[in-house]
């Protein structure tokens, strides 16, 4: 159904009716009568924990830096601190990682901030068919 609709919306027939009442349409005409209404199901709390375990296992094996030569070493390491009998881990980049970014001067210095409404979009948007429904897929 959303091929469909996509299709539509490159097509020269988008001038004939709008996005939303080809919609509707479309979910009319449907078997299914499917429905772009997502169920977000909240995750366990320790669930994010986990996850976020995995994504920092793939920063730290991933994200290597280039020494003098051709050596390859991790731009970031994980090591363990105790502190008031606990034990805490860190994260760290690499010195050289710190000079690179010590060595740019401000204006040049890439900036990580990406608001959602600025990101192109990879798929059109859903049309507006009530106050709460339409839009992007997942609203940040």
């Amino acid at each position: 159904m959303y091929e469909q609709y996509t299709s539509f919306l490159t097509s020269p027939d988008y001038t004939s009716k709008s996005a939303r009442q080809y919609w509707n349409e479309l979910c009319r005409e449907s078997v299914l009568k499917g429905s772009m209404k997502l169920n977000i199901t909240h995750w366990p709390f320790f669930m994010g924990f986990y996850i976020g375990g995995i994504l920092l296992d793939i920063l730290l094996k991933g994200a290597t830096i280039t020494e003098m030569g051709s050596n390859r070493v991790q731009a970031f390491y994980h090591y363990y601190q105790f502190e008031n009998n606990k034990k805490i881990g860190f994260i760290k980049a690499h010195p050289l990682l710190h000079k690179y970014w010590r060595s740019m001067p401000g204006d040049k210095l890439p900036s990580f901030k990406m608001e959602a409404d600025i990101i192109p979009m990879v798929v059109p948007p859903r049309p507006w068919v009530s106050v709460t429904d339409g839009g992007y897929l997942l609203t940040p």
